[in-house]
């Protein structure tokens, strides 16, 4: 495709990236010139995020969270978390991996101003009484309507995740660099079974309860089916469990990882869903191996092509994309904190 129409570039000292490009327009980044890429990126990586006070949600995609914590004087966030205006329904629960921590888990949630102040609420309620350290994860929980009953989305679904897999992580270290030492342990990446279970799944013309019965054998994956509803286990919750994310106390980090999760879901579901890209970067990875090891890794060739096919917007690029390149470093160790991209409001 050709080169950006685009106003003069501005210094990047001075401007953001949407004095460049428009917040609501729909780039291909994938095919954009080096020399636009590079600007691009650049721009990106200068970038603040900011909270939101919409994602452009329907209001039927429901979504919850499980903030995860460790270190905490938990009598104090009690204290604050019951004398606050918050929904009671916010509870707060031990967790058997946290030997000094626990872990708060939200009501149903919806995409607007209400349950976004909650949440920003609950982070402030934790921050300043207790830490994320290796053991904390950051588990989203999203409603199964935004997939479906379409055999063929949820097909589409499991080959967007197994071929971004690595992306997906990445981005989902938020303001780390790196993974937490328990991912391995209580979010197992899953794109090497899902590979093998696509094949099978493509070959026969299997109901949603059959594909949920082959995808739900282990709740410790980064993408846990287990709560999936069936006619079988028909009193599951019926979300999926998005695991792979590292713990945060960061409200726009949770709110960046739930709009990629929800949007992944309805890119399956569309009809330009783009499945010969997917399939080339699906076969792609295949000849090469799945290495967990690579995850910490930059690969913006994948995950430029990840952003064009799940979001519409280049609003939602750039903010997929800042918290994917983070300090555009690869980590080192276990939980390597990046330099800071978010603005939270005090």
């Amino acid at each position: 495709m050709g080169e950006l129409v685009k106003k003069e570039k501005p210094r990047l000292d001075t401007s953001t990236i949407f004095d460049y490009i428009g917040s609501d327009d729909n780039e291909i980044l994938t095919y954009l010139p080096r020399t636009d890429r590079q600007f691009l990126l650049q721009y990106i990586s200068k970038y603040i995020l900011d909270y939101r006070s919409s994602l452009g949600l329907s209001g039927l995609d429901t979504f919850g969270i499980e903030i995860e914590f460790d270190n905490a004087d938990k009598g104090q966030i009690n204290r604050k978390l019951h004398s606050s205006r918050l929904d009671y329904r916010w509870e707060i629960k031990p967790d058997n991996s946290l030997s000094h921590g626990g872990e708060i888990a939200s009501p149903i949630l919806s995409d607007n101003g209400t349950d976004w102040s909650q949440v920003e609420q609950v982070c402030g309620i934790i921050r300043p009484n207790a830490i994320i350290n290796d053991r904390c994860g950051g588990h989203v929980h999203i409603g199964r309507q935004a997939l479906g009953n379409d055999r063929q989305a949820w097909l589409n679904f499991l080959k967007l995740w197994a071929a971004y897999e690595k992306v997906i992580y990445r981005f989902g270290y938020g303001e780390y660099s790196t993974g937490r030492k328990g991912i391995d342990e209580y979010a197992t990446p899953i794109s090497i079974e899902l590979f093998e279970d696509i094949a099978k799944l493509s070959q026969n013309n299997c109901s949603i309860d059959e594909i949920v019965t082959m995808l739900a054998t282990n709740k410790y994956h980064g993408l846990n089916f287990k709560n999936i509803r069936t006619s079988e286990n028909p009193d599951k919750i019926d979300t999926f469990e998005f695991r792979a994310p590292n713990g945060t106390l960061n409200e726009i980090i949770w709110q960046n990882n739930i709009n990629l999760f929800i949007k992944m879901l309805k890119a399956a579901q569309s009809p330009d869903f783009s499945e010969s890209v997917v399939m080339n970067r699906l076969r792609l990875i295949a000849r090469g191996g799945f290495r967990v090891t690579e995850y910490d890794q930059l690969d913006m060739d994948a995950a430029l092509e990840f952003a064009d096919i799940v979001f519409d917007n280049n609003l939602d690029k750039v903010y997929f994309l800042r918290q994917y390149m983070k300090a555009m470093e690869n980590g080192v160790g276990s939980l390597t904190e990046t330099q800071p991209f978010t603005r939270i409001r005090k």
